[in-house]
């Protein structure tokens, strides 16, 4: 059995804070390391160009499109964004 007195409350109870305390310290290190890595994640790649910032996926075409039909596609889409973005600007 424990020998409980008050000045192992005491040392207990300071333990106990202690170990909080410690605990919030390496949650907010750890949460300041992190976003100064995020940060320099989105410094290297705005810095660098690659391949898949001027690339375009498309998922779900219907299988007997041609690409020239995808192409007649995109273009019908260019322009009605073009004349959208025309009619926009003379308001």
């Amino acid at each position: 059995m424990l020998f409980v007195s008050s000045q192992n409350k005491n040392a207990f109870a300071t333990q106990c804070w202690l170990g909080v305390s410690v605990l919030v310290i390496w949650m907010l290190a750890f949460g300041w390391i992190k976003k100064r890595e995020r940060q320099a994640q989105l410094n290297v790649d705005y810095s660098s160009k690659t391949a898949s910032d001027y690339s375009l996926y498309f998922a779900n075409l219907p299988k007997n499109m041609s690409v020239i039909d995808l192409e007649n596609q995109l273009l019908n889409y260019q322009n009605s964004v073009k004349d959208t973005c025309h009619l926009n600007q003379a308001q």
